[in-house]
């Protein structure tokens, strides 16, 4: 590669211009369709902004059950990446242990919401409906095998032939961070200890804050960006563990406010920001009073990943372009205006 231009807008879908003539609800289920590895994360973004204009405060269960659910579709989404990568053989990747981990947490998920990807999981004031003790223990059986699935993933992205090819591949300098606003694996493999649930937590992250504690790489490089995800299977597993303790102590409780027929918010404005798999995600909402957004902007993390591509890319061989991209953690429809 001598030169490369990431060109945006071929697959706008008119998002922002959607959010005016819909209201809260209906929002939440377009944001959910932003990233769709990161479903939840879109939901919860909305439905935070909302939430921090009204007043609303959520009940106690509905804030571990939300943040069970934004971590569990992390590690979708972290595994997502991952299996493509380390896998390079479709076919070995489509039965490997990582392959078979992730399909039963898909598994879980449709169990809690009916739903395999857009999971629509999440309203105004709290989650949509509640759980109950057999999906705690689904759940905790399908994260039991994640640690061995990460050293499985760990010797392949460090071992042979991929390892050589993704050592020094799409290198992101220190410099880089600032101007793109790197973020999430991207900036955290730089070293960079960028977390929001660390350094603006949110829902209930500032209560464990023994689990979220940035895991940082060096290098900057795509294996450095890969094993920095590698890493955050078992932070994050052991996140959503914490959450289902916090679940079986309110067991019965409610998991959501009772709303107006009709939900307006008052005139003003906020900014929410999230940390999603893929990086940090902002909401900012602009309301006039009215029952659907004045305006409803995104700040995604995948906007900024792949304009750095302009600098990392040039010198890269043809042959690694596929791999340097998947390492870059961001979607298409992410990128989305």
């Amino acid at each position: 590669m001598v030169s490369a231009r990431p060109i945006v807008g071929f697959g706008h879908r008119g998002a922002e211009k959607l959010f005016e003539a819909r209201d809260y609800r209906q929002a939440m289920a377009l944001a959910n369709r932003h990233d769709w590895h990161n479903a939840i994360n879109g939901e919860l973004g909305v439905a935070l902004a909302v939430e921090a204009m009204t007043g609303i405060v959520v009940p106690e269960r509905a804030v571990w059950l939300r943040m069970a659910l934004v971590e569990v579709n992390r590690l979708l989404s972290h595994l997502a990446f991952l299996i493509g990568t380390a896998y390079q053989d479709p076919a070995s990747a489509a039965v490997s242990s990582a392959a078979q981990a992730r399909r039963r947490l898909v598994e879980v998920m449709e169990m809690a919401t009916g739903n395999r990807l857009h999971f629509m999981a999440l309203r105004v004031g709290g989650v949509r409906q509640d759980v109950d003790q057999e999906w705690t223990d689904h759940l905790r059986a399908a994260l039991a095998p994640l640690a061995a699935v990460a050293h499985d993933l760990r010797n392949r992205l460090t071992n042979g032939e991929l390892a050589t090819r993704l050592t020094g591949l799409g290198v992101i300098g220190a410099d880089l961070l600032a101007p793109f606003s790197m973020s999430g694996v991207l900036a955290r493999a730089c070293g960079a200890p960028l977390d929001l649930r660390a350094q603006s937590p949110y829902l209930a992250y500032d209560r464990i804050a023994d689990l979220c504690i940035p895991v940082t790489k060096s290098g900057g490089d795509a294996q450095a960006r890969l094993l920095c995800a590698v890493e955050e299977l078992g932070t994050t597993a052991a996140i959503v563990n914490r959450c289902l303790d916090e679940l079986d102590d309110t067991i019965g409780g409610p998991v959501a406010v009772r709303l107006p027929k009709v939900l307006r918010v008052p005139e003003g404005s906020t900014y929410i920001a999230t940390e999603g798999g893929l990086g940090a995600n902002g909401y900012l909402l602009i309301s006039r009073g009215g029952t659907s957004p004045w305006r409803l902007k995104i700040r995604s993390a995948s906007m900024d990943h792949l304009q750095v591509l302009a600098h990392i890319m040039p010198g890269t061989d043809l042959r690694d372009v596929g791999l340097l991209l998947q390492s870059m953690f961001y979607l298409t429809g992410d990128v989305d205006r």
